[in-house]
C-alpha cells in the first residue's frame, strides 16, 4: 500500500516550484528558438526575392531567372517549402519577361539587318 502524507510541512514546495519553473523556461526557450529559425528563413527568403527584384528592375531577366532557379534548387534541398513555393510562383513571370526581352532583341536585330 501507499504511504499517506499527513504532514504537509514535510512536502518541499521549492521542488515543485523549480520543476514548474524549469518547464516554463524550457517552453519559452523552445518558442524563442522556433522564432529565430522562422526569422532566419524569412530573412533568407526576403534576401533572395530582393535580389531577384533588383535584377528585374535593371532588366537583367536572364540573371533573375538563373538566380531564381538556383535558389529554388537550394531551398528544395534544405526543405524550405515556403521559399520554394514563392520562387515557383515568380519563375513563370520571370521567364515570360525573359522571352519578351529576347524577342525584342531579335526584332531590333532584324530591323538593323534591313537597314544595312
Amino acid at each position: 500500500m501507499g504511504k499517506k502524507l499527513t504532514d504537509f510541512d514535510d512536502y518541499d514546495d521549492d521542488i515543485v516550484i523549480d520543476k514548474k519553473l524549469k518547464r516554463k523556461l524550457a517552453r519559452q526557450a523552445a518558442r524563442e528558438e522556433q522564432q529565430q529559425q522562422q526569422h532566419s528563413v524569412q530573412a533568407e527568403q526576403d534576401d533572395t526575392m530582393s535580389r531577384v527584384a533588383l535584377l528585374c528592375q535593371e532588366n537583367r531577366w536572364r540573371e533573375a531567372v538563373l538566380l531564381c532557379r538556383q535558389s529554388m534548387a537550394e531551398a528544395e534541398e534544405k526543405g524550405e517549402n515556403d521559399l520554394v513555393f514563392t520562387l515557383q510562383m515568380a519563375l513563370p513571370k520571370l521567364e515570360y519577361s525573359l522571352r519578351r526581352q529576347m524577342v525584342a532583341a531579335l526584332v531590333n536585330g532584324m530591323k538593323n539587318m534591313k537597314m544595312e
